[in-house]
């Protein structure tokens, strides 16, 4: 005799962001790879910045990344790109967010960022370079963040930013959990130019 089971389909939702960091080396180069979103503060500025991939913005590896300020964007405004993923599996350690960044004719500042967020989106540490600007045009130099993430934060939100004219190369992204004799970088949680 045979007997017939009922199987129940469970469709769970996925969050919009990743469990671990992806395409850290921007395969395949064009429009901005996978795994990178474009953000625009306010979002009113979004025509005033743009993103992608090109082999002319590599250090190392095949492809890099770069950030444009178009004409004048405003003020107050900032481009980046960025990732966002699942903090749980960092709770407890310290991480390093290490990219190479070269500025061309930046008039403002560009930079990184590494935040971890609360269950609310709320900033519980990070850090977004503001002691560690880069401006001008000049050459390749490695830029790196190193936080220790909350037994409480749910979310990591981390890439590189431009604020205002200019273009900014990024390449050789690295993302790793690092010891706790690692030293900290300033966490400026609160800090008014945080993304």
């Amino acid at each position: 005799m045979r007997y017939l089971i009922p199987v129940a389909v469970l469709l769970v939702a996925t969050p919009a962001w990743a469990t671990a960091p992806r395409n850290l080396t921007f395969e395949p180069g064009g429009a901005l790879p996978s795994g990178w979103t474009h953000v625009t503060k306010p979002a009113t500025a979004g025509r005033s910045y743009k993103a992608g991939a090109s082999t002319s913005d590599a250090h190392n590896n095949k492809h890099g990344a770069f950030l444009l300020g178009v004409g004048v964007p405003p003020k107050d405004s900032y481009g980046a790109m960025q990732q966002t993923s699942d903090a749980v599996p960092y709770r407890g350690k310290r991480v390093r967010f290490s990219v190479w960044l070269r500025p061309t004719d930046v008039k403002r500042r560009a930079g990184l960022f590494l935040f971890a967020d609360d269950a609310k989106g709320q900033p519980l540490v990070g850090d977004n370079t503001q002691d560690r600007i880069t401006k001008g045009t000049g050459g390749w130099r490695q830029i790196t963040i190193v936080q220790e993430i909350p037994q409480t934060a749910t979310t990591l939100r981390y890439g590189a930013m431009l604020f205002g004219e200019g273009r900014l190369s990024v390449a050789d992204v690295i993302f790793e959990p690092v010891g706790m004799t690692v030293p900290l970088t300033p966490n400026v949680v609160g800090a008014k130019a945080r993304p």
